[in-house]
């Protein structure tokens, strides 16, 4: 088959790799990459793209959001879901945005060709780590239901709930800015919060900071 495709990945390591795979496998096709949302809508716009992988994390807009916006501007795009995130809410609301398939990041390259040729054929998928998740009875005791945070995001959690600055968490970790800035909007979407109050007070229920 001979597929458009469209990479909405701002970490060009793992939009590459999956260039390379599609290019590889889909002799002839086309395989357009950007890094945030705007420029994705400035190349739909221009082309014509049948299949989009999407990540939820981007720069400039919330994944779910973009895919709302892509399904009601193109509702003929399919779009495959691939995060790092794995936990059931957010697989719920990507398919509930308009995506045809979710996978894990850590899915095999077999599983992202196996998804493709699914949603062409107008099915759904789930890589076999999400489908594990999905099969998993939801329980408000089960630690695996709780948001799965990097060391660095785990320090990030810590200080903004002491009430620290974006800057005066740079500082403190010898990390840029908007780099900070980047952490705290991650920890807002694994937590699914509205603002850091939120955070916090989510992040103290859980039990991961106290």
């Amino acid at each position: 088959m001979i597929f458009k495709f469209l990479i909405i990945e701002d970490h060009p390591i793992v939009a590459e790799g999956i260039h390379n795979l599609l290019v590889d496998t889909f002799k002839d096709s086309d395989c357009f990459i950007a890094a945030s949302g705007k420029k994705a809508l400035a190349i739909l716009n221009g082309h014509t793209i049948d299949i989009i992988m999407l990540d939820i994390n981007l720069p400039d807009c919330n994944g779910s959001d973009l895919c709302v916006e892509i399904k009601t501007k193109f509702p003929l795009i399919k779009i495959i879901c691939l995060s790092s995130y794995g936990q059931r809410s957010y697989v719920e609301k990507m398919m509930n945005a308009g995506a045809s398939a979710y996978l894990h990041k850590n899915a095999e390259p077999a599983e992202i060709i196996e998804a493709i040729d699914t949603v062409f054929k107008g099915d759904t998928y789930y890589s076999s780590f999400i489908k594990d998740v999905m099969n998993t009875k939801s329980d408000s005791k089960n630690h695996s239901s709780l948001p799965l945070l990097t060391g660095r995001e785990t320090q990030i959690l810590i200080l903004v709930a002491e009430g620290l600055t974006n800057q005066e968490i740079a500082d403190k970790l010898f990390i840029s800015q908007q780099t900070a800035i980047s952490h705290r909007k991650n920890l807002l979407i694994k937590f699914n919060a509205r603002n850091t109050a939120e955070l916090v007070k989510l992040a103290l229920q859980s039990g991961l900071i106290g």
